[in-house]
């Protein structure tokens, strides 16, 4: 009878060993999942936080390009003569010296010798 008891024992340590080897197995592959997803999630996650923070590098507000023509020079000037026909033309260099923002007319004002005072 010993030698019966002693094959169920054995055959029960196999059976046990091979479900324990089962049991392993499918921990490793459970484990090696959760840790590949983890993996693939923080690559998502960081991907993310990369797109967000290059951004589109697109201002909301569409910026406008202004073309200016630039007036065309006449003959006299494009050869160097910057002599004035004051005969025809009433101001002098010293009438049109005042500042921009003059409106006063040059004849009227105290001193034609410079630009007006402004208070």
């Amino acid at each position: 009878m010993a030698t019966e008891k002693r094959q169920r024992q054995k055959a029960n340590r196999t059976l046990k060993q091979v479900e324990e080897a089962k049991v392993e197995r499918r921990r490793g592959l459970t484990k090696r999942i959760v840790i590949g997803g983890a993996i693939v999630a923080a690559l998502f996650v960081l991907i993310l936080v990369i797109a967000l923070a290059a951004g589109d590098d697109d201002d909301d507000t569409p910026t406008t390009t202004t073309t200016v023509a630039v007036a065309e020079s006449t003959d006299a000037a494009a050869a160097g003569d910057t002599t004035t026909d004051t005969a025809a033309d009433d101001t002098t260099a010293d009438d049109t010296a005042g500042s921009a923002g003059d409106t006063e007319p040059a004849s009227t004002r105290a001193d034609d010798t410079g630009p007006a005072s402004t208070s």
